[in-house]
């Protein structure tokens, strides 16, 4: 007791000299309002307990927040020290390193040591900062790794004290408040995201906006400090935050901060966000922060999971065990459970029924997780070696499972020489729970997560079944694992996790002590186990997702046409990138893509092979980088085409990914006639298939730019566009009488897409009359096309300060951007000159390492090819003495030394450079040099920050004169490019030197043969030739000629046949019809006699026929080529007969082809 009452004054001591010498410097800038003291003792009891009943208290103007913890509880709690306390006690008392003694279950006097883990966060996070720890003298002499780690240590904010010292220890204290301790900030929010609302499920959505507010309580001058603001979302929902998941970064400027975050998609569920205020004082990062978590909803949860059971009595199938509406929430989440036994798990698929639904070799593309429980003595249960290597590829894929009550038990089994030290567990082996003594039904929470939150809010005590400890120590050395109950009661340490653990996970494996009794779960341990699940799946690497657009199952695909197969692969795991996608077709390997990007969308047109019909079975499979696997089944009917006319379409360029806006994409259509026989005909008289018909409505977002001549459309872009027109009447005709064949019919339309997305062109329909007259109709085959748009502008702030030891997420802060925003990005590689000086990860989070300046690279490549390279010099914070900076005056282009003075000189790396107006100037701070962007005036500012982490400013004035341009020269002056197609890559040079190029005017003379997208950059409109002419404000002028063409894409006379009068000329060129009809690259047209030395008719090379004799049948052909050497060839029939003859046997002519 006296020993009590001798640390409490000290402790009043310490607290007064620190926080009443006129000079501390904690006073002369702004009194820590709150101090939050963390007191670590064997046993967990306090030894504060004379100055105070309550564990917080106002102490000479000061809140001083004190919480105490027995080390068992300090070695298990997973929670971050930096920037939660202020100060850290270790207490009086000895920290006995001894293992458990025997079966002896209260535990309290053993295994009271540090781990190295927390000496390693106490002394990195803690000391190494100037935070105060202080250490009892008898405290490290236990000989183990307390005294090791901790017990001499060098740092000047750690004070070991005993009895003989507290006379001096509150001098101590007062030395150390003054000269080295360093005050972390504190904030308190004033307002933040609505916390999960258990009862109304209200919950945040995609495309919202979560917000910030506070107030900074110290330092009290926040605006000329050097301070941060920080967002991070556990988008791993690991309960742990990383650099590379800070979301957004922003510069304090005032008291009242505030900070906003768009939510992008994911799984819908929790959020757990951690908001970090950051302070660099002295080459140290400090800081304060707070977690919280919120709901949100997009893509629900679906959980599949196989539970494998001793005995169908512990299958949570059954109400008794668990609630079923328990496994859904709507809009959240779903958990399918699927239950079988060992027999059929150990088993291969082909060995049973039951095996191909429940054998271990389909759990990788079947299920999320696998759930092993429950009942007493688990393992005696074997598995397979087949099974165990099944489950270490799961594993290994990082996706779920869960082990449960008496897996890990005794030595030398299947169970725990494959997974003991998967699940956590090390020796020694204490065998607790051997023969169940000390059963309990409670346990108590240790750490608060995901676990312990949702779906349902758990208590700090939650009953369960009748259970009792396990046989093997957990690793808590293991930063991962994270225990979350421990059992309770029969005298048990309800701290001691490394024993008395009951849930607890490591990564993607799950464990819990469920399972003595091995049903009738009571509700309380249902909703644990809910809860286990879902964090379990949550923090674990899952399977891609597939999504088949088109078609959908059991549909029916006509036997002419291939199958049109359009789906997505989508890995929610921001961290997976790509997957191995492989297409099956009735277990014929038909398409396999590797590395494909994620989220891609498959746009395919598979064989079948079944020219009579039939079923045919697709089967899409596609892998993460972890190996996760997802499978997924479609059934579809090939039906024999009966149809008299078989339709297709193509599309030309076949492209996996067309560039939205840009990519012009021909759609190229057919109409093949079948050949019939005799019996199918109409009779002896004409085999007409009449008035064809056809008609298309595109989908929104598509636009429609070449069609036939004669075709119409309507509707707009927005709302989905429709083509409508008429085709030539198909004749049949025979050699042989026995046999009709027909002439096919090909047309073009030419389309593009406007958005970034993909599009079904499934509506396209011909209609006709056959030869007995009766309307018939066709569908053309299915096409999908994806579009994307590629990248435009890469910008990375070209000069970056950063403090040793401060990590900088270059995405979060806004450094970095990508434009447009929704750039299909194949690539992002990140590089540092010198990683001793900054080092960057390849999440752009970079760190200062050491004293000094380093290039940043970065360098990003689209699904186009279109590859963008920046560079930022980032230089590591040396403290500044001074700045000065002198206004300037300088002619837009013009680069002059920026006139900077810096005290210390080599502090100048450490000096930020920014503008009021970035417009109209921009430096280069590693050169420290300044280019003028246009004439205006802008303020500059050079800042910096000294060794106290006060910031210093310098601003001065530019100004950015034009010069007047005296001669315009533009390479190239003479483009050639194809209707539609844009053109930007040209050099204008201005002189004098620092003329302004921005001021000259880009004109079209004739927009409708070419416009001017934006100044330097041109877009064909129609086949044609015309100018561009370029204008300085100073009259000065040049041209640009610009030769637009429009490609042939298709030739062919406009109908069948022709009839001619003996003696008569006919020009058929007036039948030969251009797609588009303006084409301008015709290189050649060439009109043919089939026949040689042919008695009927005469060809001349201008097409022109003339009549010689009467004669039926003759054959011209036309073969059509362009400047790029592709070639279109049609034929055409001649009939020569007398001029007597009837003239309305040439009105069955009259149909237009196109």
């Amino acid at each position: 007791m006296r020993k009590v009452l001798l640390f409490t004054v000290v402790f009043i001591i310490m607290f007064t000299s620190a926080f009443s010498v006129p000079h501390n410097p904690l006073q002369a800038e702004s009194p820590l309002k709150r101090i939050n003291v963390l007191e670590i003792t064997p046993n967990g009891l306090t030894t504060l307990s004379s100055l105070t009943t309550e564990s917080s208290f106002q102490f000479n103007g000061y809140d001083i927040q004190i919480a105490t913890m027995a080390m068992k509880r300090f070695v298990a709690l997973r929670e971050e020290l930096d920037g939660k306390y202020d100060m850290i006690i270790i207490g009086e008392g000895f920290y006995n390193p001894a293992g458990v003694n025997g079966r002896n279950h209260n535990t309290s006097s053993v295994m009271n040591d540090l781990t190295n883990l927390k000496a390693d966060e106490l002394i990195e996070s803690f000391v190494n900062k100037g935070q105060p720890l202080f250490i009892h003298k008898d405290s490290v002499n236990n000989g183990a790794i307390l005294q090791k780690r901790l017990g001499s240590l060098p740092q000047s904010s750690v004070i070991y004290y005993a009895k003989a010292d507290w006379a001096n220890l509150g001098r101590d204290f007062e030395q150390l408040m003054s000269s080295t301790y360093q005050q972390k900030p504190s904030f308190t929010l004033t307002s933040k995201p609505k916390s999960i609302q258990y009862n109304s499920h209200e919950a945040y959505k995609r495309g919202e906006t979560v917000q910030f507010t506070m107030k900074i309580d110290a330092p009290s001058s926040a605006a000329s400090r050097s301070m941060k603001l920080r967002l991070y979302i556990d988008r791993d929902f690991n309960d742990q935050f990383q650099s590379s998941e800070i979301v957004k970064e922003v510069n304090v400027s005032s008291q009242t901060p505030s900070l906003s975050y768009e939510l992008p998609l994911g799984y819908s569920g929790v959020r757990t966000w951690k908001l970090e205020l950051i302070e660099v004082k002295n080459n140290t990062v400090l800081k304060d922060y707070e977690v919280g978590q919120f709901l949100f909803e997009d893509e629900p949860i679906k959980i599949n999971v196989l539970q494998v059971f001793k005995g169908s009595n512990s299958s949570l199938k059954n109400a008794n065990n668990m609630k079923q509406s328990y496994l859904t929430q709507d809009k959240q989440y779903s958990i399918s459970i699927d239950t079988t036994d060992f027999s059929v798990f150990n088993s291969g698929v082909g060995s049973s029924q039951n095996s191909r639904l429940y054998s271990h070799e389909l759990i990788n593309g079947k299920y999320d997780m696998v759930i092993f429980g429950f009942a007493d003595t688990y393992n005696s249960s074997n598995l397979s070696q087949g099974a165990v290597n099944s489950l270490k590829k799961f594993i290994d894929s990082k996706q779920s499972i869960l082990f449960t009550h008496d897996t890990i038990f005794n030595r030398n089994n299947v169970w725990v020489n494959n997974f003991k030290g998967t699940t956590g567990q090390m020796d020694p082996e204490t065998n607790l729970g051997l023969n169940a003594p000390n059963q309990s039904k409670t346990t108590q929470k240790v750490n608060e997560g995901l676990v312990t939150t949702f779906p349902f809010d758990l208590p700090e005590n939650v009953g369960i079944q009748t259970t009792h400890n396990q046989y093997y120590t957990l690793d808590l050395e293991d930063p991962n694992v994270i225990p979350w109950y421990n059992i309770t009661g029969s005298g048990r340490d309800t701290n001691d996790s490394w024993n008395h653990y009951y849930t607890y996970s490591k990564g993607n494996i799950t464990y819990s002590g469920t399972g003595h009794t091995s049903s009738n779960f009571p509700d309380s341990e249902q909703r644990l186990f809910v809860n286990t699940m879902y964090r379990a799946f949550s923090g674990s690497n899952h399977a891609p997702v597939i999504t088949v657009l088109s078609p959908e199952t059991n549909e029916t695909i006509p036997s002419n046409q291939k199958i049109p197969l359009s789906f997505k692969v989508e890995d929610f795991d921001l961290t997976s990138t790509t997957n191995n996608v492989k297409v099956y077709v009735n277990n014929k390997l038909q398409y396999e893509e590797k590395a494909s990007l994620n989220g891609k969308t498959f746009n395919l047109q598979l064989d079948h092979y079944l020219k009579d019909g039939g079923a045919a079975e697709i089967k899409i499979t596609a892998e993460d980088q972890e190996g996760a696997e997802s499978v997924h089944y479609l059934t579809l009917e090939i039906l024999k085409n009966e149809n008299l006319l078989e339709v297709a379409r193509t599309f030309e360029p076949e492209k996996s990914l067309y560039e939205a806006v840009k990519d012009s994409i021909a759609v190229k259509y057919s109409i093949a006639p079948k050949e019939i026989n005799r019996s199918s005909s109409a009779g002896e008289g004409d085999q007409i298939l009449s008035d064809l018909s056809f008609r298309e409505k595109f989908p929104p977002g598509i636009d429609v730019l070449e069609m036939p001549q004669g075709f119409r459309k309507s509707g707009t872009k927005e709302s989905g566009i429709t083509v409508e027109g008429n085709l030539r009447n198909i004749q049949y005709e025979t050699k042989d009488k026995k046999t009709y064949t027909g002439k096919p019919v090909h047309f073009t339309l030419t389309i593009r897409a406007e958005q970034s997305s993909t599009y079904l062109l499934q509506q396209a329909v011909l209609t006709y009359k056959d030869f007995f007259l009766e309307e018939k109709e066709a569908e053309f085959n299915r096409l999908s096309l994806s579009a994307a748009h590629a990248l435009k502008e890469v910008k990375l702030t070209p000069s970056i300060v950063l403090d040793k030891g401060l990590e900088r997420n270059l995405r979060a802060s806004g450094d970095f951007t990508i434009s447009p925003s929704n750039a299909a990005i194949r690539e992002v590689k990140w590089s540092s000159s010198d990683e001793s000086i900054v080092s960057i990860s390849q999440n752009g989070v970079i760190k200062a390492a050491g004293k000094g300046a380093a290039q940043v690279t970065v360098t990003v490549t689209d699904v186009f090819g279109n590859q963008m390279t920046k560079t930022s010099s980032v230089s590591v914070r040396v403290p500044i003495e001074s700045i000065s900076l002198d206004s300037m005056v300088l002619f837009a282009g013009e680069t002059i030394d920026l006139p900077l003075t810096v005290n210390p000189a080599d502090a100048s790396g450490s000096v930020e450079i920014t503008f009021e107006n970035d417009r109209i100037a921009s430096v280069n701070t590693a050169t420290k040099k300044i280019t003028g962007i246009k004439p205006g005036s802008t303020r500059v500012i050079a800042r910096g920050v000294n060794e106290n982490g006060t910031i210093i400013e310098a601003e001065a004035l530019v100004t950015v004169k034009s010069r007047e341009i005296e001669q315009l020269t533009v390479n190239p002056n003479e483009i050639t490019i194809n209707k539609y197609e844009t053109f930007s890559d040209f050099e204008l040079t201005v002189l004098p030197e620092y003329g302004d190029a921005s001021t000259v005017t880009w004109t079209s003379a004739d927009p409708s043969v070419a416009q001017v997208v934006s100044p330097g950059e041109i877009r064909g409109i129609k086949a044609g030739v015309t100018t561009i002419l370029l204008q300085a404000p100073s009259g000065v002028t040049e041209e640009i000629k610009v030769t637009v063409h429009s490609p042939l894409t298709d030739a062919g006379f406009d109908q069948d046949f022709i009839v001619i009068s003996k003696g008569d000329t006919y020009p058929l060129s007036g039948n030969l019809m251009l797609t588009p009809a303006d084409a301008s690259t015709v290189e050649s047209i060439i009109y043919k006699d089939t026949i040689s030395a042919n008695p009927f008719i005469t060809v001349k090379p201008d097409g022109s026929v003339f009549g010689k004799r009467i004669g039926e049948g003759s054959m011209v052909e036309v073969t059509v080529r362009d400047k790029a050497g592709n070639e279109y060839k049609d034929t055409i029939l001649v009939h020569v007969r007398e001029k007597e003859s009837d003239p309305e046997e040439n009105s069955e002519t009259g149909d237009d082809r196109y």
